[in-house]
């Protein structure tokens, strides 16, 4: 597999399935709640354009609230919501990866439309905090759960419009790392403005996602995450 560009001073990456083992923790809560069909429906129809990210959120935001009351018999509280979650696992490789990055002084980023409260302890390895983007889980003064505050949509592009204008990032000296059907509009968005991106391939990856279509010279496919190294 050919070098990207000994330039690439700036590493994008995505964190559910790409760094983290779990790959929708939307998915694990409505699991563990009894609503997966009608969380995977509601998915669907964000991926069919029939719904807004926003929508999207806020329609799983109230199945959610409903759930918990009905199965819990109250509201949910602090932290109610963070025990639903899957334990942060970083996936086989993703050390050695990270670690390899700083050594090459490569500026990482995590940009994810997961939870905060599921990315934030990969500042323990070498990212900065400041560099780690989510969604974040909202409570009242009674501290019951009311919403889920939208850091980053699902599409990700506002938050790369945000990296370029508030940290002057060239966008050429720069890839995004993904893994499946949510990433395929933010890898679009880079490859026209003219950054790299890599897609790594496996078995856990969305099928309805069509990488036929996205042939470009700058998209890498990556048979799993540690090829990074062979290519930067």
């Amino acid at each position: 597999m050919p070098y990207i560009n000994p330039k690439i001073k700036n590493i994008l990456f995505d964190a559910d399935g790409t760094l983290l083992e779990v790959e929708n923790p939307y998915l694990v809560i409505a699991k563990k709640l009894g609503c997966t069909n009608e969380i995977k429906l509601l998915i669907n129809q964000y991926l069919d354009k029939k719904l807004s990210y926003l929508e999207l959120v806020k329609k799983e935001t109230n199945i959610f609230i409903n759930k918990y009351r009905e199965k819990y018999k109250n509201h949910p509280k602090v932290f109610d919501i963070e025990k639903l979650l899957p334990n942060a696992i970083v996936k086989n490789g993703v050390t050695k990866i990270l670690n390899y990055l700083n050594k090459k002084k490569v500026n990482i980023y995590v940009i994810s439309s997961g939870f905060m409260y599921m990315v934030q302890n990969l500042s323990n390895y070498g990212i900065k905090n400041s560099n780690i983007f989510a969604n974040t889980l909202l409570y009242d003064i009674k501290q019951n759960f009311q919403s889920i505050k939208i850091n980053v949509s699902g599409e990700k592009i506002q938050i790369i419009k945000k990296l370029i204008n508030e940290k002057n990032i060239n966008i050429k000296e720069t890839i995004y790392i993904g893994d499946n059907v949510w990433d395929k509009h933010v890898i679009e968005y880079i490859l026209k403005i003219g950054g790299k991106t890599g897609l790594v391939v496996n078995s856990k990856v969305n099928k309805s996602f069509k990488y036929t279509r996205l042939s470009d010279k700058n998209l890498y496919k990556l048979p799993n995450l540690s090829y990074i190294i062979h290519i930067i």
